[in-house]
């Protein structure tokens, strides 16, 4: 297949610090709204700031397309290829081993020391989140489209389709992998942001050889949908 990325790159007309700008304002616009507006207009505590970021996302989108004039191809939003499914595929077998390992540690850890663990992760913003979620009464549909299909599908447009993009530009694509995953990583706001880091690597890759969104969706498509379904694990088994 050839080489997407200088036409893509070529054609990226949304200014570096429109995106950075973009970017802040997508991340931390769902807390100044709840400043402004109070929790009351979301679903429920673990869909805050949702309905913020899909508008803002609009937003961005519109600001890119419309007023710069910026092809839909230049942050990855190309017509699917076959290639695709088969980076999607080789990456979620990868990503799914190093996952399988790390959970069946975690079970181990679980099953010979539940009060140690229970301690270590009282307070993690992950697992606290993951708690909540599996806690919805009478949201689990809005939970569920929240975080399996609505945040992969703004994440990847902002962390990959944007910043990845510009960095990509301005410092390579080496320095830009490693960057993007740190930020999305930090993004996330948790005391140990393994997970996502790792994420954003493979997200990253996956976006590096296909030049299109479409594989690095999929596959945060598929890892929080497992995400989602270990939250009603945690909550079961875990009484932090």
């Amino acid at each position: 297949q050839p080489n997407p990325w200088p036409e893509m790159q070529a054609s990226l007309r949304l200014p570096f610090f429109g995106m950075l700008l973009s970017l802040l304002f997508w991340y931390y616009g769902p807390s100044l709204g709840e400043t402004l507006l109070g929790k009351d207009v979301f679903v429920a505590d673990a869909l805050d700031g949702t309905l913020f970021r899909v508008a803002a996302t609009v937003l961005v989108l519109v600001l890119s397309f419309v007023v710069f004039r910026t092809p839909s191809s230049a942050i990855g939003l190309s017509k699917p290829r076959l290639a695709d499914g088969t980076t999607t595929a080789s990456l979620a077998l990868l990503s799914g081993g190093v996952f399988a390992i790390v959970g069946l540690a975690l079970l181990g850890v679980l099953h010979y020391f539940p009060e140690w663990l229970g301690a270590a992760v009282k307070g993690d913003n992950a697992i606290e989140r993951l708690r909540s979620i599996a806690a919805i009464q009478g949201h689990s549909t809005e939970a569920l489209l929240t975080m399996v299909v609505a945040l992969p599908l703004m994440e990847e447009i902002f962390f990959r389709g944007l910043l990845y993009s510009h960095l990509r530009r301005e410092f390579g694509p080496r320095i830009a992998v490693g960057a993007s995953a740190l930020v999305f990583a930090l993004a996330h706001a948790n005391a140990l942001p393994l997970s996502q880091l790792i994420g954003g690597l493979f997200f990253a890759w996956a976006f590096e050889r296909t030049g299109r969104l479409w594989a690095p969706i999929a596959l945060h498509m598929l890892g929080n949908g497992t995400l989602f379904l270990l939250s009603w694990y945690l909550a079961s088994a875990l009484d932090v």
